[in-house]
């Protein structure tokens, strides 16, 4: 049943809001003019600022349901009792805004950087032994990686061993599956310029082939 059935406001995660290659960003609030909604957004995405831990929180009311439960007032209580980014970087959110509308330039190049480096990291992972790409990104920054069952020797398809031994020989950081709920994949970050992507991926091959034993087949569970 959908949340306009139940009668139940929705709390969108959108900080990936505009990060998307080829098909245009849509709003939760966008999608129904009958659902409330809480829209939560930061600069740490959209704005490549994480250091910064700062974000804020959309109210899109619908016929002041959301006003007549005092959410909103909620809200205001919970950030003025919880510790928050500095002044100096609360006071700086209205200027980004300003010098970065929808649509400006530095929007549209860090997006096709990100997409470029999306492009390598496919590239770069079909070409590499015991290694699928779960899915091809279509906006972020982040890449699943699916390993080959019983390809490379040692590991198989933990995704705990493979971090560690990447890291100890190749000195390569990755994010295993299992953070996700998702053993037997990986997750890696192509927000750096590609130059830096194709070296961390050299390193990726050539620990997998040393790795590399004969397929089995069977998937990873």
């Amino acid at each position: 049943a959908s949340a306009e059935e139940l009668g139940i406001p929705v709390i969108a995660d959108e900080v990936y809001a505009g990060m998307s290659f080829t098909r245009p960003f849509v709003s939760c609030a966008a999608a129904s003019a009958k659902v409330p909604v809480l829209s939560v957004c930061a600069l740490s995405k959209r704005w490549l600022a994480p250091g910064w831990r700062l974000g804020w929180i959309t109210v899109h009311d619908v016929d002041d349901a959301l006003k007549s439960a005092t959410i909103p007032e909620v809200i205001l209580k919970l950030c003025q009792v919880s510790l928050g980014p500095s002044a100096p970087l609360q006071a700086s959110v209205a200027p980004i805004f300003r010098a970065t509308p929808n649509g400006c330039q530095w929007h549209t190049d860090i997006l096709a950087a990100l997409e470029a480096s999306a492009r390598c990291c496919v590239r770069r992972c079909r070409a590499t032994p015991g290694l699928e790409v779960a899915s091809e990104p279509q906006g972020s920054m982040y890449l699943m990686v699916r390993m080959q069952p019983n390809v490379l020797e040692g590991i198989g398809c933990d995704d705990v061993i493979l971090a560690r031994d990447l890291l100890s020989e190749e000195s390569i950081a990755i994010l295993p599956g299992q953070c996700f709920q998702s053993p037997g994949y990986f997750r890696c970050v192509f927000a750096a310029p590609v130059e830096v992507l194709e070296e961390a991926w050299d390193r990726i091959e050539a620990f997998c082939r040393r790795r590399s034993a004969k397929p089995v087949s069977g998937q990873c569970a």
